[in-house]
């Protein structure tokens, strides 16, 4: 039943769905807003038909039934243990409701205007379609900027090898997977004097360190 009550990734994923006013990837979702929904929780919503999904990459679209139950959430309260960023996003939802009645506006018009200004890669940036497929590439740059194997490279140069289409949580994610596979080593400059703003900047954290450097050996 589509008024069934719904987890908290599944709220926040109809209203990004609704925020984006398009299709986004499931990816896009995981790695830029942060919304953990696993396959079971996508199924229900499916099954409910407030959203579909198309599969290699994972696309996700609302319905309509999916537009109208994402807008049920600006008259509903703080879900359970929303925190600080839960109650100022259910404020502003509270807000833009009553800007939405002011104006006679409707949720859809408001958030599709908006999406149509952004920059054409804001709604349809391609994601990876797999987290392999960034480890892949990582592994590519490296060769590229390499002069030999296993010899260590700046995060930094490593990053700027890579695709446009990576968001840096992404990137990060898919260097700390790496860290764990044998041929692959991630250390910290020893120096720390000599690095620039942009080698901090480029940085993974792991533990209590910065690395700043990563190798790979042959395999």
């Amino acid at each position: 039943m589509p008024d069934k009550e719904l987890t908290v990734a599944q709220r926040m994923t109809l209203l990004a769905l609704m925020i984006k006013a398009g299709t986004l990837p499931r990816t896009f979702l995981a790695n830029t807003v942060k919304i953990s929904l696993d396959k079971t929780k996508r199924t229900e919503l499916v099954a409910q038909k407030l959203i579909t999904v198309t599969e290699s990459p994972i696309i996700l679209e609302l319905t309509e039934e999916g537009w109208g139950r994402a807008i049920q959430e600006f008259e509903k309260g703080v879900p359970q243990r929303g925190g600080a960023l839960g109650g100022t996003l259910y404020l502003l939802l509270g807000f833009l409701r009553a800007h939405f009645e002011r104006n006679d506006l409707s949720a859809a018009e408001f958030f599709a205007s908006i999406s149509s200004q952004q920059s054409p890669g804001f709604a349809s940036t391609p994601e990876p379609a797999d987290d392999s497929d960034i480890e892949a590439e990582i592994r590519r740059a490296y060769d590229g900027a390499a002069p030999r194997p296993g010899a260590y490279v700046m995060l930094e140069d490593l990053r700027k090898a890579l695709p446009s289409g990576f968001g840096a949580g992404a990137v990060d994610d898919a260097l700390l997977r790496l860290d764990r596979a044998p041929d692959v080593h991630l250390i910290p400059e020893s120096n720390q004097k000599v690095l620039t703003r942009g080698q901090r900047d480029a940085a993974i954290r792991i533990g209590n360190q910065d690395m700043h450097l990563l190798a790979i050996r042959a395999r």
